[in-house]
Order: structure tokens, then C-alpha cells, then sequence
């Protein structure tokens, strides 16, 4: 990793980390009951880019990202939360 990189990991239910050339930060899950995973990635990284570009802010973006994640787990099937509910 150079010193301009980052990478985010997903971990599911355990949360998600940021890793770069001097840290790592662990970042908590959200409690929710889970009733199909189907979207959570897609819906992790498309909440991330959203509150990034609107805050410019890393860490608010990835717990931006986690609530919204949650959110789509307690629907069936591919489901894309408002953000009224994240």
C-alpha cells in the first residue's frame, strides 16, 4: 500500500476496516435483524461514494455506508434504503 492508498474491507455482520500504509481502524456493525444479505455490498459501496462525495469525509462515509447496509439486510431481496431510514 502506498502512502496515498486506502482500502476498505466489508466484514458483514462484524462491520467494515480501514486499512492504509500506518493504520487500521475497525469500524462496528449496526445491530439488525437479518432477512436476506442480497444488495449489502453493492448497497455498502454506493452509500460510501454518495457521503464521500457529499462530506468528503472517510469515516463518516463508512458508517454512512454501514447503517445503510443494514438497513437493505432486514428486507427481502434487493432492496435500496431511503435516506430517511439510514
Amino acid at each position: 500500500i502506498s502512502s496515498n492508498d486506502k482500502l476498505i474491507v466489508t466484514l458483514g455482520s462484524k462491520g467494515a476496516k480501514l486499512i492504509d500504509k500506518e493504520i487500521t481502524k475497525k469500524f462496528s456493525s449496526v445491530e439488525a435483524e437479518v432477512v436476506d444479505v442480497t444488495g449489502a455490498g453493492d448497497t455498502f459501496l454506493s452509500s460510501l461514494v454518495y457521503e464521500y462525495l457529499r462530506t468528503f469525509n472517510l469515516d463518516k462515509s463508512i458508517l454512512f455506508a454501514i447503517r445503510a447496509s443494514a438497513v437493505t439486510v432486514q428486507h427481502m431481496g434487493v432492496y435500496a434504503p431511503t435516506l430517511e431510514e439510514i
